[in-house]
């Protein structure tokens, strides 16, 4: 057996189709080569774990495949995950919507999947590694609408038709380290499904989650161009882009592994192809009417306490095209992306990894105030000074809610 490893893979955009395989958080992909491959895993212990998102969400269950002490480190303070700036976004975009529909690509254990359900959305989830896949089909089976599938998820449907990839799960990710850890030469064998005519051709999507640290704008760029098609209808998503290995003094790049600069402004920082997609995509998509904004994590920007304090006293330059907003609906603090006039202007915006949302859901709301609390501040223009330029006075977006 053959094994590539693709860190972060570049892909032609000029080209109808693709056959470079969604990888998921380093995994190795395998290119068999006369040998089996072991897809065979070992049965891992796991119970069912309550778990409490930020406000306004409520406690959720899902299946974790792991002890007790590992599984409740995701409700502890010692490690990171789940994120919580993704809790936020799917609180804005999906609460009280029994309508909406949840597609998430590379779901992992189904923490997001299983929080979308909770909130009434219909869920659609896809990952290829067999370790959250049992959990993910133990989870869905708790709710009435919520299709989990063992899957490897591809731009387009390869020109010969390919029906599955083998993917090798070496070093696949485990938030918290909880799951079985696989041997180097474990693998497994999948259905490869293709975005356009599997996922999204002819749906109506509500909020489209796209995390599996590979091919992220690859599968962004075939979206752009089915909602440019109207073959598809997205209200929203979210997406990670940017390069993984990051320049700085405490941690320099390797020679061969060349870097991109921590949040930063020039021309070394930005990728016009971040993750096999086009960064001019979020210009296609502003002129059909999406908003984009970014999410804190990975900007090097504000890091809240529980107070609302910002800990962070050593912020990178904000990138001069985005505008700071907080407190957007659940949204703590996100950065506004406003329509530029040339699409150029767009090749430095991506640096390292970062979280996308796309929207045409009308985020901003009209902001009002006492009169003597504006008069004691000397703010001229009173309350039309607390909302200009903002889109839910001029109407420029928003779509159905």
């Amino acid at each position: 057996m053959k094994s590539v490893y693709y860190p972060v893979p570049t892909l032609p955009t000029n080209l109808p189709h693709t056959r470079t395989p969604g990888v998921r958080k380093g995994i190795l992909v395998s290119i068999a080569s006369g040998q089996r491959t072991r897809t065979d895993m070992t049965k891992a212990e796991g119970r069912w774990l309550r778990y409490t998102p930020p406000w306004p969400g409520t406690p959720f269950s899902l299946w974790c495949p792991d002890s007790q002490a590992k599984c409740q480190l995701l409700t502890g303070i010692e490690c990171f995950e789940p994120e919580q700036d993704t809790f936020e976004v799917l609180s804005s975009l999906l609460l009280h919507c029994d309508n909406c529909t949840y597609v998430d690509i590379g779901c992992n254990m189904g923490i997001f999947a299983a929080y979308a359900a909770s909130l009434g959305a219909a869920v659609r989830c896809f990952e290829p590694q067999s370790t959250w896949t049992t959990a993910l089909q133990k989870t869905a089976a708790s709710f009435p609408r919520f299709e989990a599938q063992q899957a490897a998820v591809f731009p387009f449907v390869t020109p010969n038709n390919e029906k599955s990839v083998t993917l090798s799960t070496y070093n696949a990710y485990r938030p918290c380290e909880i799951g079985r850890q696989p041997m180097s030469n474990d693998s497994v064998t999948v259905p490869r499904v293709s975005l356009d005519r599997d996922i999204l051709a002819g749906r109506h999507v509500s909020l489209l989650k796209i995390d599996i640290d590979s091919i992220e704008g690859a599968l962004l760029h075939t979206a752009t161009n089915m909602l440019e098609a109207r073959t598809t209808e997205i209200d929203s998503i979210l997406v990670e882009l940017g390069c993984f290995h990051f320049r700085t003094e405490l941690d320099p790049s390797p020679k061969d592994r060349p870097g991109c600069v921590f949040a930063a402004v020039g021309p070394s920082s930005g990728q016009q192809h971040p993750r096999g997609g086009d960064v001019h995509d979020l210009w296609r998509l502003q002129r059909l009417g999406y908003d984009v904004y970014r999410l804190r994590t990975h900007t090097h920007q504000e890091i809240f306490d529980w107070r609302g304090t910002d800990l962070n006293r050593n912020h990178s330059p904000l990138h001069p095209l985005y505008v700071p907003m907080r407190h957007v609906r659940a949204m703590k603090k996100v950065d506004y992306l406003p329509m530029q006039a040339d699409s150029k202007l767009y090749d430095q915006l991506i640096g390292r990894m970062q979280s996308v949302l796309i929207t045409r859901v009308r985020l901003a709301e009209v902001t009002k105030a006492q009169t003597k609390d504006l008069e004691l501040a000397h703010v001229a223009g009173a309350l039309a000074k607390l909302n200009e330029g903002n889109p839910a006075v001029s109407g420029r977006t928003c779509c159905s809610e």
